[in-house]
């Protein structure tokens, strides 16, 4: 935000971090989808410890802690065993398809379920990842996570770029919304226009001061 506020009218250093990401919606009754944008800055990524590549050494962790804690005792710091996570399985989270309830559908007018799926529109000179380690329990305390994310050399998004409507897919109807046009007194319409006042500022004056007269 600073950067393009400090920027307008040149070139902004911070677009290199700009991407977009796609959203596709399918409706689960008509198959109709619907395709939209949204441009980010930073990449957000939850963190799957179900998908830990070290299930059974953080589990005996878990026991031994137990058990020493049960008896009064502390563990070792330096015997911590976190669970480790791949970035890949992070990105395969934020890419999953989602099941959505009560998804109004403009094909049926009425509200359904569809599935709604997450991919790359573009890729960012720069990719910024955030790795959200705060998480609510069971009981809505939010903790931090005590993980660790392997972070490879080389990273290939190709397989999570979206590629837009498909032959063949049809597009969900758009919504057709109407604004009426509030009524204006053309009286006082003709006397703000004589005060030298332009057209449209005189049009939006009456509308905010609910066509309530010239001294308004």
């Amino acid at each position: 935000t600073l950067l393009e506020r400090n920027n307008r009218n040149q070139v902004n250093p911070g677009d290199c971090f700009k991407f977009q990401i796609e959203d596709r919606v399918q409706c689960s009754v008509s198959k109709k989808v619907k395709y939209t944008c949204r441009e980010e800055n930073i990449l957000s990524l939850n963190i799957p410890l179900e998908a830990a590549v070290n299930k059974d050494e953080v589990s005996s962790y878990e026991i031994r802690k137990a058990e020493m804690e049960a008896n009064g005792k502390k563990m070792d710091p330096n015997a911590l065993v976190r669970p480790h996570i791949k970035l890949f399985s992070c990105l395969e989270v934020f890419t999953q398809t989602e099941i959505i309830d009560q998804f109004y559908s403009t094909a049926l007018n009425s509200k359904t379920t569809a599935r709604k799926s997450t991919r790359f529109a573009t890729f960012p000179d720069y990719l910024l990842i955030q790795l959200k380690k705060f998480t609510l329990r069971e009981d809505w305390v939010p903790i931090k996570l005590d993980v660790a994310v392997e972070m490879p050399d080389m990273l290939d998004l190709n397989c999570f770029k979206g590629h837009g409507q498909q032959p063949g897919e049809e597009s969900l109807p758009e919504i057709a919304v109407s604004i009426p046009s509030p009524e204006m007194d053309e009286a006082v319409l003709a006397q703000l226009k004589e005060m030298g006042f332009p057209i449209e500022a005189c049009k939006r004056a009456i509308f905010f001061t609910h066509n309530s007269g010239l001294e308004a």
